[in-house]
């Protein structure tokens, strides 16, 4: 096999062979094979961290405002039938109440809803969301229907599907898991929560905010009717 050689300050260096370059790709390619998964999943499991870390705060602020109305957390849905424009979507959602009435911050663009690539920056979503936005409602978080309840006309609890919801101290449920990723709808309930549940982390786990201010991850193999019942309904 012919070699070639050539002069580098009066010494004959040796250049690679085509089998020797031809080696040491083959070994980089291997090596990147290795790595690729871990670092996939070191990714993963960070944006993981960083959407609990994110649900942690919502908790922080829905305390803030349980604090401000006698324990009670704001409607996961407010719908004023009378509102239009702005006030149509500021009281549609949990999230809208919250911004508006300055529980939380506006989004990066200023606005009170997603408004440029950068609004995705807020904690509002989840950094595993794809898409973000998923139904329209401006997070990629929800609500539980009975924890957070719902109002059609902003005063009374509206029934739905024969569950009912009503105004509920935060307090009295440390144990309840009451917001976490979905589509993005402003609530769920039990007969709902499975198809609105995105299991963005992990390939396998949705992350949840209790009562009592923890966040932590649900995996899909302990998700059946009986975690729904106990867990994501009020008694």
């Amino acid at each position: 096999m012919s070699q070639v050689a050539r002069t580098m300050f009066g010494r004959r260096v040796r250049a690679f062979t085509l089998i020797e370059l031809l080696v040491v790709i083959s070994i980089i390619a291997m090596l990147i094979a290795i790595l690729l998964p871990a670092l996939q999943k070191a990714k993963m499991a960070s944006q993981s961290v960083q959407c609990l870390s994110n649900q942690r705060q919502m908790g922080l602020f829905f305390q803030t405002y349980a604090g401000d109305y006698k324990g009670v957390l704001p409607p996961s849905e407010w719908r004023l039938p009378s509102a239009t424009g702005w006030d149509a979507w500021k009281y549609n959602g949990w999230n809208g109440i919250m911004i508006s009435k300055g529980y939380i911050p506006a989004f990066p663009s200023g606005s009170w809803y997603v408004n440029t690539l950068t609004d995705y920056g807020h904690f509002l979503f989840c950094p595993t969301a794809s898409p973000h936005n998923e139904d329209s409602y401006h997070a990629d978080y929800s609500m539980s229907l009975c924890l957070g309840a719902t109002s059609f006309n902003g005063t009374t609890p509206y029934t739905w599907a024969g569950i009912v919801s009503d105004w509920v101290r935060l307090e009295n449920y440390p144990s309840k898991p009451y917001f976490g990723d979905t589509t993005g709808a402003p609530s769920w309930s039990h007969y709902a929560a499975f198809s609105t549940v995105r299991w963005r982390h992990m390939s396998d786990a949705a992350n949840f905010l209790y009562g009592d201010g923890h966040a932590k991850p649900v995996l899909f193999r302990d998700w059946n009717p009986t975690f729904l019942y106990e867990y994501l309904v009020v008694p």
